[in-house]
This record gives structure tokens, sequence and C-alpha cells, in this order.
């Protein structure tokens, strides 16, 4: 092959690839990012406290580490539930009721059964089932199983709980196991 009749070829593949290019279509634009809508950041919202308070019953209820208590709950929490007279208000409150129960109650197990969020509201409906091994609330042991079952609700704000309200049958559970003998 002559270099005349190289170039001659190089000449026509050159010019066919630069006809193929010149005929590409465009490249689509890339497709605009979604904007989260109202009900996409309220579902984001909703799934973040619920991760939250299960933490809660997890974390800080089931194995008592008290020491999470200031990453789940706001400094200006408030406790709704009763207590008696003595005990700290706000996030005091839950230390004080974690710290008291768990050692009457070492065998403690606390099972999520349901759990309904929406926006910055968190309900759960729990089971606790232990064996009262310890002195609660004047109460001596009893050495009996317990079970009852929990309604809880708590209200985030920005992560954390800021408020709950709780009710349970658990007094009435105990009471019942020191009855039966």
């Amino acid at each position: 092959m002559s270099r005349r009749n190289l170039r001659f070829g190089f000449a026509i593949v050159t010019a066919m690839i630069i006809g193929l290019t010149s005929c590409r279509q465009p490249a689509a634009p890339p497709a605009p990012e979604k904007v989260p809508s109202a009900a996409d950041k309220a579902a984001e919202l909703a799934a973040v406290n619920e991760a939250a308070a299960r933490r809660l019953m997890d974390e800080v209820l089931t194995k008592g580490n008290v020491a999470l208590l200031d990453e789940i709950l706001a400094p200006d929490f408030v406790e709704h539930q009763q207590f008696p007279p003595d005990v700290p208000p706000g996030a005091g409150a839950v230390k004080w009721f974690v710290e008291n129960f768990r050692p009457a109650f070492p065998d403690l197990t606390i099972t999520i059964d349901q759990v309904v969020a929406s926006g910055d509201l968190v309900a759960v409906r729990s089971t606790w089932r232990g064996t009262h091994k310890g002195e609660w609330m004047g109460m001596k042991p009893t050495g009996k199983a317990i079970e009852f079952e929990s309604f809880d609700i708590m209200r985030f704000k920005d992560g954390k709980a800021v408020e709950h309200w709780g009710m349970d049958g658990g007094e009435q559970a105990l009471r019942a196991a020191k009855e039966s003998k």
C-alpha cells in the first residue's frame, strides 16, 4: 500500500469520525433534583422520632443505660406521668425510674408491641415482664414474675423527646403478685 493510499484512507476515516460526532444528539439535561414534599418531610421526621423512642425503650429502660438520656431527652423535657413527690422533675424522673426499677426487676424485658409515629408524636404500646427481686416503692421483693402493658406517648423536637405521657398496669400487676401466695 502506498503512502498516498494511506493518507487517503486516513482522511476518509477522519471525515467519518467527524461526521458521526457531529450527528450525535445533544445529551439530555440532568433530571432536576426532587424537592422533598411536606409529606416526605413529615415521614422522615416521624421515622427519626420513632427511632429515638425505640432507643429510649431498648437502651435506657430495658438495658438501664441512663448515660443515653442526654442524647434522647431535651434539656427542658417534661414528664407528665405521676411519680412520688420526692422524685426530681423532667429527665430526672426518667433517670430515677430506671435507677430504681431496674434493680427491683433485674431481668426486665420490654417488648414493643406497636408503634405509631406521626410528625412530632410517637405512641408506643409495650409489654413489660420481669421478676420482682428487689424493693420497689416500699414493697419488699416477692420473687414473683409480673407482666403488664404500658402505653406511652412522646413528643419530639429536633430529634429529642420534650414531653412524655404514660400509663401502665405495673402497680396493679405488682399488687396482684404480692397478694398471690
